[in-house]
């Protein structure tokens, strides 16, 4: 078995994430400007998108799993009505809706439900889903590992003693 502890590039990264999103896993990176590890994740065993996508989150809506700067769109014109995009959302973030042009059910987008992970667009033959940039750089905290390493370096370690 590899060791998970392995530093790996950042080619070798991407092409993980790529494979476990042609799987339809969930790519869910810390919310933190700076990350030493993310996971790639199945909605169905996951102890933060599981609990989130059955129940949603009794706090906050963000609690737990933060939804990133991006959202699904859909350009309804391009849009055949496949579905492909319905199974991919594990958020249940886009309905087949009427358009009033058509007689075809198209693909709509919940704003308030979508996540933005992008796996509806990865799998758009039609190339009628992409991601829209909704939310500014502030978003996403810039704290993260250089103010844990700091917190980290002022805490005695008891273990070293």
């Amino acid at each position: 078995m590899p060791d998970p502890r392995k530093q790996i590039t950042a080619d070798e990264a991407i092409e993980i994430c790529e494979k476990c999103e042609d799987l339809g896993m969930l790519n869910i990176p810390p919310n933190q400007a700076e990350a030493i590890l993310f996971c790639n994740c199945c909605p169905c065993c996951c102890e933060v998108a599981h609990p989130y996508i059955e129940y949603g989150d009794p706090v906050t809506k963000e609690a737990n799993l933060a939804p990133s700067r991006y959202r699904a769109t859909v350009d309804r014109e391009l849009c055949n009505g496949c579905q492909t995009c319905i199974d991919r959302c594990h958020f249940n973030a886009i309905k087949m809706t009427k358009s009033p042009d058509s007689k075809k059910l198209k693909a709509s987008v919940d704003n308030d439900v979508c996540m933005g992970c992008g796996l509806c667009v990865l799998t758009c033959e039609q190339n009628a889903l992409t991601m829209e940039l909704v939310r500014p750089p502030e978003h996403i905290p810039t704290g993260g590992l250089a103010e844990a390493r700091k917190k980290r370096a002022a805490v005695p370690n008891w273990l070293s003693a």
